[in-house]
């Protein structure tokens, strides 16, 4: 959602598995994340670079809250494709931080 010419608002709700996880890692699980995205281009342009911060509560290896960088390029305004790269900084011991990858497809006209 549209915040200001160049912010974003973005919310995702995402349910899948971990290929690559640990034999001790939860396979499977859930993520929720709110972020605040700046377009670095001062144009209106549809397509483009998001950057910005985020909060992520995420329940693989237990349920955590933490701070995320987000940097995500594809679809600015209308119907989409978005490639995202997040790196977490999460609470609890267990692997308090990771890199993820999501390919997605943004439904706000």
């Amino acid at each position: 959602m549209p915040v200001a010419q160049r912010l974003l608002l973005t919310a995702t709700a995402a349910r899948g598995f971990q290929p690559f996880a640990c034999f001790s890692c939860a396979l499977s699980g859930g993520v929720a994340d709110l972020a605040l995205l700046f377009t670095p281009d001062a144009t209106a342009a549809r397509w483009g670079l998001l950057l910005g911060p985020s909060v992520e509560r995420a329940a693989f290896d237990g349920t955590r809250t933490g701070v995320v960088a987000t940097v995500a390029l594809g679809a600015r305004r209308g119907l989409g494709p978005w490639f995202t790269v997040r790196y977490h900084t999460l609470s609890g011991s267990g692997r308090p931080t990771s890199l993820a990858a999501f390919l997605s497809f943004q439904l706000w006209p």
